[in-house]
């Protein structure tokens, strides 16, 4: 599978949107140091003449309006990321067994590819399963990050249609090869 992103696909545009709108919706601002001297940067170069900088993110801080007039509002330390073996075991083995369903998907659509162009027969038994598979290793980018997870379709359906027609088809090859 090819992990490079298709050059002006719409992917690529939705990413360079996203991006851009991320970059609007930040609070807060940038510090820039020159690492020469240590001062804060002014564009295009620092006074000392250096044009190396460091930054980092500085947050606007919460403010409340109390009796006392304006303090700052404690923030709760970020909690920790908390898994336990077994669940981090469960998304290991998830990777591991899309990675070996992706090159078994391959090899299906190699083998069908030359199923089919064996003669008329095998193109009506395997014809349809080919095209199914072959539209399942089609190149292509696909984003998960940037699609909207409440409106993308679940692949429990897919992957049983594709189970289904797989023994549909074993059905039809054993009805075919019996007829000899």
């Amino acid at each position: 599978m090819n992990s490079e992103r298709e050059p002006g696909s719409v992917i690529e545009e939705r990413i360079y949107a996203e991006a851009k709108a991320k970059e609007g919706l930040t609070l807060g601002r940038v510090q820039r140091t020159c690492l020469n001297c240590g001062k804060d940067w002014v564009d295009p170069r620092c006074s000392c003449g250096s044009f190396e900088f460091s930054e980092r993110d500085v947050r606007p801080t919460a403010m409340e309006i109390t009796g006392q007039g304006i303090t700052k509002v404690m923030e709760l330390p970020k909690p920790k990321v908390v898994a336990s073996p077994t669940d981090v075991f469960a998304l290991r083995s998830l990777g591991t067994s899309l990675v070996d369903l992706e090159h078994r998907l391959m090899d299906a659509d190699e083998a069908l590819h030359q199923l089919v162009n064996v003669n008329e027969t095998n193109y009506q038994v395997f014809g349809f399963l080919q095209a199914a598979v072959h539209q399942f290793t089609a190149n292509g980018d696909y984003e998960l990050r940037i699609i909207d997870p409440l409106k993308m379709t679940s692949l429990v359906p897919a992957i049983r249609g594709l189970i289904a027609e797989i023994d549909r088809t074993l059905t039809q090859y054993g009805e075919e090869r019996s007829k000899k």
